[in-house]
């Protein structure tokens, strides 16, 4: 009996090693085009090409390669992975909590203290991981691990 094939439940978007030329540059590209092909908001497809341009750029820099960017969809949400060849997890350096929101009139003050955060180096998981409201994952896979943002589909 013939089965038909059966079909991958994630795309992968693009692939690249340590030796790829500006890696985060080039998944910003393929991701931006896979997003916008989808209709998602400007401000949907800015927001996720921040954030998992963190990510791959962390990948990239702390694991082994190849990396892979793949895209799936699951439920309501649209689920973007980076896949590197390392089993340990990333671990977010704060609580995780979602900060309060800013009144208007502290914005220069709050901004200010964004800038120092962001010079500091191991806050970009923070950072990303309220960019995303906190649907922020990483999981161990059969050759390494996948760190993941999950993106309402509107």
């Amino acid at each position: 009996m013939n089965r038909p094939a059966r079909r991958s439940a994630h795309s992968t978007l693009c692939c690249w090693t340590q030796a790829t030329e500006h890696p985060t540059a080039y998944v910003r590209r393929v991701l931006r085009a896979a997003l916008e092909s989808l209709g998602l908001t400007e401000e949907t497809v800015d927001d996720v090409i921040l954030a998992v341009s963190e990510i791959a750029a962390n990948a990239t820099e702390h694991a082994q390669g190849p990396y892979e960017l793949r895209l799936r969809a699951s439920g309501d949400f649209l689920i973007v992975e980076v896949h590197d060849r390392s089993h340990q997890l990333p671990v977010l350096s704060g609580t995780g909590a979602a900060p309060e929101p800013v009144p208007a009139n502290a914005l220069p003050e709050r901004l200010g203290m964004l800038i120092n955060e962001l010079s500091e180096r191991g806050r970009g998981l923070d950072l990303v991981h309220t960019l995303v409201h906190g649907r922020l994952s990483a999981r161990r896979t059969s050759n390494g691990k996948a760190v993941a943002v999950a993106v309402p589909m509107q």
